[in-house]
């Protein structure tokens, strides 16, 4: 591993991929156990509460075509991602989309329970929005219209049997620029972090309020 954070191969990418076949396999072998335990469900949140869902919930998947479109997406905007900022901040963008698309989509949204990598990828989708606005990264207009194609599909617009959380992806979206526009090659900038965490600890609070 180089000190920038970069690897040889993508391996974050194809490892991420891997965990999010494997927790679909592993709730398929308990019956539905992870999804159940696991799902965004915010009714759930207050009564017990249990806050881990905000997390565990962008690993899981509905079904298998769920599944395979967001895991496509991810190979697709992942691989470019990692070689541009690293395999930390791949990582890092993806959880925290994921998880403030969660909040938004609890705080605003009309769906109280959901699962699903697509506020992760919305978020890497939204860093990428951001480094080609920085000129970090310059998009020929078939690469970019490739990204926004597979991007769409696997939030949902096309051959989707789920409800569409827009919510969620709208708040993965905007987590994505906000960390793209702080993203430096291997890691975030010292402001970037403190900008973040407050950002997430306003929706956090949002969210608390009755």
């Amino acid at each position: 591993m180089e000190a920038t954070g970069r690897l040889s191969r993508p391996w974050a990418t194809y490892g991420l991929a891997g965990v999010l076949v494997a927790v679909f396999l592993a709730d398929l072998a308990s019956h539905g156990w992870l999804l159940h335990h696991g799902k965004r469900d915010v009714v759930i949140f207050f009564l017990k509460p249990e806050p881990h869902r905000m997390l565990t919930s962008i690993f899981l998947h509905g079904n298998w075509l769920h599944l395979v479109m967001n895991t496509l997406a991810l190979v697709t905007l992942g691989v470019l991602i990692e070689e541009l900022v690293g395999w930390w901040m791949l990582l890092l963008v993806f959880v925290y989309g994921g998880v403030a698309g969660n909040l938004v989509s609890a705080e605003f949204g009309p769906e109280s329970r959901g699962v699903g990598a697509s506020g992760g990828l919305a978020g890497l989708f939204g860093l990428l929005v951001m480094l080609m606005a920085r000129r970090v990264y310059r998009a020929s207009r078939e690469q970019a219209l490739m990204m926004l194609v597979v991007f769409l599909l696997a939030v949902g617009m096309a051959f989707q049997p789920l409800p569409i959380d827009n919510y969620a992806h709208l708040g993965g979206f905007l987590a994505g620029l906000l960390l793209g526009a702080f993203a430096r090659r291997g890691g975030l900038h010292p402001a970037g972090w403190a900008v973040a965490g407050a950002a997430l600890a306003w929706l956090w609070w949002r969210l608390s309020i009755p």
